[in-house]
């Protein structure tokens, strides 16, 4: 399976793992793309991608059901990661605001912006 051949040849070369996790998306198989992009994040912390990415599925689960107070927890850490490493990343600020603000803590939406 191309999952395990990306990971075999190189578990620390992004550009593979990337592309892979990127057509598994393109395909809809999310949970595939999140596994790859965890991967990842084990080799390279600080991959943008990859915590944008992951923040983003989380975000749009949270967002297909409401009720999914999980997804749009872990949205808000991969966000908050990611923001560490890119301040200036407005989509990253803007999910979790929203994603604060779902909670139930605007105080903590608003200061994002701050």
């Amino acid at each position: 399976d191309l999952q395990n051949i990306a990971l075999k040849i190189d578990p620390t070369n992004e550009g593979p793992i990337k592309t892979l996790s990127n057509t598994f998306l393109l395909l809809d198989d999310k949970e595939r793309a999140k596994e790859l992009f965890e991967k990842l994040l084990e080799s390279s912390p600080n991959s943008v991608s990859a915590l944008n990415n992951l923040g983003t599925i989380y975000y749009e689960e949270a967002i297909n059901n409401p009720d999914n107070k999980e997804a749009l927890k872990k949205s808000i850490e991969y966000h908050k990661r990611l923001l560490e490493i890119k301040p200036e990343h407005t989509t990253a600020m803007r999910r979790m605001a929203l994603g604060y603000f779902k909670l139930g803590d605007s105080q903590k939406a608003l200061n994002i912006f701050e």
